[in-house]
This record gives C-alpha cells, sequence and structure tokens, in this order.
C-alpha cells in the first residue's frame, strides 16, 4: 500500500497557494476536487490600477496651466502605477519567471541605448533621442563647393543688401518688413540654397555683409562662425575657451551676435564678452564676465543655471558707442550688477547698475515716459536703467528665480509707455505703465501693473511680439493673439510646442520645436503654409534677411532663397 502526500493541483494566478491533497486509502472518484483559494488580489495591484486611472484627469487638470507640469505629473503617475503593477505581478510568478522578465527588462534597455542616442529635453521636458547611426551629411541639399563662384555672382545683388544683424532682427522687435521676399508659397515654396551641419547651441543667427554669424560648441570650447551667405561655406571659426552643459536646458551657447559696421559683438554660455572684426573674426577685446562678480564658473551656476543668454545691445550715450551686457555677480558684492557697459570700441567698463540678479532675456532699448532708457528683465523684477550712468530708474515685480523657473523672455515695447512681460512656468504675463512726475529723481518714476493674467502669453523661450495694436506669441506652445489693453485672448491657433516667433511683411513666422517652418495669418490665426526643415529640438530664433530664411538647431543651418517679383526684376530691393 503506498501511503504519501500524492499529487498536488495548484491554485490559478491571483488565487492563494493552497495544494489540494489526496488520500490514497480513498477511492478515486470522477468529482472535481475540492480547492480552498483566495481570490484576493494583492493590494499593489489594485494601488497601481488606481495610480493609472488618475493619469487622464491629472493631465487634464494640468495641461492648461502648464505643459510642463502636466508632463511631469504624467510620468510620476505612469512610474508609480506602472512599479506597484510589477511588484504585484512578479510576488505572482515562480522564481524562475521572475528572473527572466527582469533580464528580459534589463536587456531592452540595454539594446536601446545601444543603439538610441540621449539627445536632451524637448521645453516641455518630454526627453529626445536619435537613432545613433543616423548622420548628418553636410550640405545634401545645397550648393556645397560645386558652383561656388557661380552661385556669388549670381546671389550678389541679394546678399550685399541682406540684414539681419541682431537678435530679432535690425531694430530688436521681431518685425521684419522687406520688399525682396515673397511668402505666397502655394505654388511654390523657397528654394533651400544649402545646408551644412553644425554643433550643439542655441545660439540665434546674424547676417550682413554677405555673411552669417553663430556661435556654437566646438567641443571643448565656444566657437563664433561665418559662413558665406551664398554657399554655406565656412569663411572663419574664432574659439573662446568654455564650455556649458546641463541636462535639461542643453550644451553650447545661447546668444545671438550683434553685428555693426563691420564689428561684431557676441557674448558666450560662460560669459565671456568679446569685440571681433566680422569679416576676418579676429579679437579686437574680450572680457570674462563671469570673473566681475563670481569665484568660479560652478559658483555662477549655482545662481544662474541655465547658461547665460543675454544678446548684446549697442547704444549711444553722449556721442560714445556702449554695448550692454547683463552682468550678475554674488549678491551684495562690489562686482555685482545687474547691467554692465562697456565702450564697444575698446571694452573699457563705463558703468555698472543695479543690484538684482540676472535673467535670461536680453536688455532692450526704449523709449518711455519721453526719455530713452534701457529695459530689462533681471530675477524677480523688471527695470529701467539710465543709459548714461546705469541707475535703475524705475522697477515692478515680476517673479522669477534664475535657478530655477527662469525668465527667458526679453520685455516688449508696446507703444504709449506701456511692456509687456512674459515668462512660462504657469506665470503667463502681465502689462505695466511707465510714468514720470515732473520732478527728478527715482521717485519722479513709477511703474503701474494695466493687467495681469497668468492664462495667456505664457512665452516659456520666446518672445511675443507686438504689431498692430495686437500682441502674438507663443504660449506654452500655443499660438495666440491677445488685445494689449485688456488681456484678452481674441484667437487661439495651432500647437507648435516652444519654438519661436517672427512677424514678417504683416505675415506670422513660426519656427516650431520640432523643426518645421510655418507661415500663419495674423487676423484669425489661420496656418498658411508649412515645410519640415530640421529634426530635433529646435529652440534657436531664425533669422529673415531680405529673400534669405536661416534656421538652425543643434544639428544643421538650412538656408532657403525666396525672392518676390520685384526684387528679380530690379535685383537691387534693399531688405
Amino acid at each position: 500500500m503506498h501511503y504519501g502526500l500524492g499529487a498536488r493541483q495548484w491554485r490559478p494566478f491571483g488565487m492563494d497557494t493552497v495544494p489540494v491533497v489526496y488520500n490514497p486509502r480513498e477511492p478515486m472518484s470522477d468529482a472535481a476536487p475540492k480547492t480552498s483559494v483566495s481570490k484576493k488580489t494583492p493590494l499593489s495591484i489594485w494601488i497601481g490600477m488606481g495610480v493609472l486611472l488618475l493619469v487622464p484627469v491629472a493631465r487634464w487638470s494640468l495641461e492648461e496651466i502648464d505643459h510642463q507640469y502636466a508632463n511631469i505629473a504624467t510620468a510620476l503617475l505612469i512610474a508609480v502605477g506602472v512599479l506597484a503593477l510589477t511588484i504585484g505581478i512578479l510576488r505572482r510568478l515562480p522564481w524562475v519567471a521572475t528572473i527572466v522578465y527582469l533580464v528580459t527588462v534589463i536587456l531592452a534597455i540595454a539594446l536601446f541605448s545601444r543603439y538610441f542616442e540621449f539627445r536632451g529635453f524637448t521645453g516641455e521636458l518630454v526627453p529626445t533621442f536619435r537613432w545613433r547611426a543616423q548622420s548628418i551629411p553636410s550640405d545634401r541639399e545645397g550648393l556645397g563647393q560645386t558652383g561656388h563662384d557661380e552661385a556669388v555672382e549670381r546671389l550678389k545683388p541679394w546678399t550685399t543688401h541682406a540684414r539681419f544683424t541682431q537678435f530679432l532682427g535690425n531694430d530688436r522687435s521681431g518685425k521684419i518688413q522687406s520688399p525682396s521676399i515673397d511668402l505666397d508659397w502655394h505654388a511654390k515654396g523657397p528654394t533651400p540654397l544649402w545646408r551644412v551641419q553644425v554643433a550643439d547651441g542655441w545660439s540665434g543667427i546674424t547676417v550682413a555683409d554677405g555673411m552669417v554669424w553663430t556661435l556654437l560648441q566646438d567641443p571643448a570650447e565656444e566657437a563664433v562662425v561665418c559662413y558665406e551667405l551664398a554657399t554655406g561655406r565656412e569663411k572663419w571659426r574664432t574659439r573662446f575657451p568654455g564650455r556649458h552643459t546641463e541636462p535639461m536646458g542643453g550644451t553650447g551657447p545661447r546668444s545671438t551676435p550683434t553685428w555693426q559696421d563691420g564689428k561684431l559683438w557676441i557674448q558666450t554660455a560662460v560669459g565671456i564678452a568679446a569685440c571681433l572684426d566680422a569679416s576676418q573674426g579676429t579679437i579686437e577685446w574680450q572680457k570674462d564676465l563671469l570673473r566681475e562678480g563670481f569665484a568660479s564658473q560652478s559658483e555662477s551656476e549655482q545662481s544662474i543655471k541655465w547658461g547665460r543668454s543675454g544678446s548684446p545691445l549697442l547704444v549711444q550715450s553722449s556721442g560714445q558707442l556702449l554695448v550692454i551686457y547683463p552682468l550678475g555677480g554674488k549678491p551684495d558684492t562690489d562686482q555685482s550688477g545687474s547691467l554692465i557697459a562697456m565702450d564697444a570700441s575698446s571694452g573699457e567698463v563705463k558703468w555698472k547698475g543695479g543690484a538684482a540678479q540676472i535673467a535670461y532675456g536680453s536688455p532692450m532699448l526704449m523709449k518711455l515716459a519721453g526719455v530713452e532708457q534701457i529695459v530689462a528683465i533681471h530675477e524677480g523684477i523688471v527695470a529701467g536703467h539710465s543709459v548714461e550712468t546705469g541707475d535703475v530708474l524705475w522697477s515692478s515685480p515680476w517673479e522669477s528665480h534664475s535657478n530655477a523657473d527662469a525668465c527667458s523672455s526679453s520685455p516688449v515695447d508696446c507703444s504709449s509707455d506701456r511692456i509687456l512681460l512674459g515668462k512660462g512656468y504657469a506665470a503667463g504675463s502681465k502689462l505695466i505703465r511707465i510714468g514720470k512726475s515732473q520732478t527728478d529723481g527715482p521717485a519722479s518714476w513709477s511703474a503701474e501693473d494695466v493687467w495681469a493674467n497668468h492664462r495667456i502669453l505664457k512665452t516659456k523661450l520666446t518672445n511675443a511680439i507686438y504689431h498692430s495694436d495686437r500682441l502674438y506669441g507663443l504660449s506654452d506652445g500655443i499660438l495666440e493673439c491677445v488685445e494689449p489693453e485688456t488681456g484678452k485672448r481674441i484667437w487661439r491657433g495651432g500647437r507648435y510646442g516652444q519654438g519661436q516667433l517672427l512677424m514678417v511683411n504683416n505675415r506670422l513666422m513660426v519656427t516650431s520645436e520640432d523643426g518645421r517652418l510655418i507661415l500663419v495669418e495674423p487676423d484669425q490665426g489661420k496656418e498658411l503654409h508649412a515645410i519640415d526643415v530640421l529634426d530635433g529640438v529646435t529652440w534657436n530664433y531664425p533669422a529673415v534677411a531680405g529673400p534669405f530664411i536661416l534656421m538652425r538647431n543643434g544639428s544643421e543651418m538650412v538656408c532657403f532663397f525666396s525672392p518676390s517679383e520685384e526684387g528679380i526684376q530690379s535685383k537691387s530691393v534693399p531688405p
């Protein structure tokens, strides 16, 4: 006679492990064995399912406030939910199956890392990747070296006059009027002239005298690079020591060169200010702004986390040309200041003004209450500075932190002594009006809030444009139009991500974060035309100089040619 436990029957998935034991002394029957099982689902599975059900609710509630916050909440909830479900499932699997599952996950991660390269984050904190085998051939659609002389000669009538001399264009407003460019692209779009490979950096593009300038990382140094406008051929490259990189903000320079009368003024991401000969690239003077107020780059980046991005501003003061830069520095020290003015020809320091830490926008020259002044957004405030002395004439609160929820937008002159301030991170925008009494001194100035609205013109990495008594901007990535007097939204258009915006011949020109070039009519926000141009995150400002349109990101720079009929007939229409 055989004694023992005999065969066991195991519970189905999700039930407790209670074996059914057959007694060999009892006869076997055809009836199904009785089982003692529990249908209780593990708590971690319930938690995981509940958390995942919260994802659409959280996203819907945060989407209108800020896309980045919505993405962070979505990612965290999905991570917690999937982790809880995984723990619940693995606890019910045999150990062999658990090991197989974990090995599979590790192999999948390793294979993904082997074939895909992490490229950084979008402006809404979405990670981006690129196929490692993907190459970016230089000049893949352009003229290249073949036909170089012919191209230069053929395009000379246009390249001679083409100008985009500083951040936001010749008058630093983001508005361009150019009779030599054709924006009617329904029959025929713009012609691609050339496409060249570049390196990391969010610098904008400057155009003059048949040349193109931008800044990039190369690779341990920052470089100013000059290209030929007609062909894209590199003419010279001047390097400066330094490298700024930040996982969410990316690598490389952020500012746009400023050109005037054959000279070029630049600022690197680590605070080197310099003047160069624009045609040769020789350095006429340079100054380390970081050393003016900090002991080291690491100390600076504790306060100014995302890299210095202010573009040089040229102003006339008592017959002398000055170049203005954001300065910064440790609080309550003699060397620090919000702005610094230097002789544009020699680099000699003329004044330092303000005490607030710098932000990431560029200083702007405005005439307010009849007085020409430099307006700049600093950490926590916007202020007007005297052109002659740098003294603060007035200030108004504008909340930001340059090592966290920073302000990257520059102030916008809205005429009638009004200034628009915009910011991402759910801050929105506000309009202020500057006034001045008949008395002298700082007490004579006033800055009054006209309106504030956290739901409109959330310009995180871009700037709004004031045109024909309307405000236009990419508000948390969505194009919108706002009435400046009341702050009410007039229309809301397409979603283009954290890209950039210009107004060209009374049409909105958008460069989207994913590298498209889009034309939009300003009355209703209707999209007129769109072209896929670049691959990867595109935060750089474009340039429109005469009939030339230039775009770049951290991988490529592209030039289009779109001459108007008037320009073709005369070949000498100024931009």
